[in-house]
């Protein structure tokens, strides 16, 4: 079974100033979480689930934009609704969706960023 957590970015409302933190499910399901910050002090800016797999640099989360260190091809993560599915959007002139996330070898990519912190990323050269 795979383990289910979720990477926040959050505000901190009278400071301003932005965290990442990862809250694993048995945490959420349980309470818990305001053992790692109040709600009522921080705004939620996004919300990303882990995948389940690990890049060359990391596990891989929602909105992860990768990178083939080869090919130099990019790549952005996310849940297709569709097929119900992870999946992978290469970036090039117009995004294009391709299959499912197991046709990929994550052992030869790395993570360079994500939609949310390097949205520039994510931009077709």
């Amino acid at each position: 079974m795979r383990e289910i957590k979720f990477r926040y970015r959050i505000r901190n409302r009278k400071y301003g100033k932005i965290h990442k933190i990862i809250i694993d499910i048995n945490v959420l399901e349980s309470g818990r979480q305001s053992e790692y910050f109040n709600i009522l002090d921080y705004e939620i800016l996004s919300r990303d689930e882990y995948t389940g797999l690990n890049a060359k640099n990391g596990e891989i989360y929602e909105e992860d934009i990768l990178e083939y260190e080869q090919t130099k091809r990019r790549f952005i993560i996310y849940w297709d609704e569709d097929n119900l599915q992870w999946a992978a959007r290469f970036i090039k002139n117009k995004p294009r969706y391709t299959d499912g996330l197991w046709r990929y070898e994550f052992n030869k990519a790395k993570i360079i960023g994500n939609k949310w912190e390097n949205p520039e990323l994510g931009e077709a050269k």
